[in-house]
């Protein structure tokens, strides 16, 4: 081994180590992945999935958690700046049976849905693609189709979600906005 060769090794093993340290200093709610754990709201949650909805020109990145007896779902979305959710998914059918036929005989989520009292508001609707953990499994694979309706109460402080799978096949979620700072001591998997 040459003298070159030599400080070549040097180097590389230098970036392996610090390659090595990056994955345990930068440890954010971003560089979550199956098997992660974080702290949450007095609980310690894994993730379980982290998952991407494309949108035409825009992305919003999720992550299941699962404690011992709640499932959550977080999401960043970033436009001009980023922005943090939390739902919990709820059963579709409690939204009344209004919901889905509006959905099913107009193609458009009602204007306002009145869940546990509270009215929400429709703020958006939008078409995109589901990519299990992120992935796509070939070049050509656009993901799982979905269509989403957002809801929002009129402070702003509470969410509804409603997501259509297929003609019959419809999901719900309730929530708001979270913030990065109330999570905490995330840990990878074990090695």
């Amino acid at each position: 081994m040459g003298f070159f060769d030599f400080l070549k090794e040097k180097k590389q093993q230098r970036e392996d180590r610090t390659a090595r340290l990056d994955a345990i200093t930068d440890l954010t709610l971003m560089s979550m992945r199956p098997g992660f754990l974080v702290d949450h709201d007095l609980k310690t949650w894994e993730v379980t999935a982290a998952n991407t909805y494309a949108w035409g020109d825009g992305e919003t990145r999720e992550w299941q958690l699962v404690c011992a007896d709640d499932t959550l779902y977080l999401e960043c979305e970033t436009d001009d700046e980023t922005e943090w959710s939390v739902s919990r998914p709820i059963r579709f059918r409690d939204l009344g049976n209004d919901v889905g036929r509006t959905i099913r005989e107009t193609g458009d989520g009602p204007e306002e849905i009145v869940w546990k009292g509270e009215t929400f508001y429709l703020e958006e609707a939008a078409g995109g693609h589901f990519h299990a953990n992120g992935q796509v499994s070939r070049p050509s694979d656009d993901g799982v189709p979905l269509l989403q309706w957002s809801y929002e109460n009129e402070a702003g402080d509470a969410y509804l979600t409603i997501e259509q799978w297929s003609d019959t096949e419809f999901q719900a979620f309730v929530g708001g906005p979270a913030h990065e700072y109330q999570f905490s001591n995330i840990l990878p998997p074990a090695a």
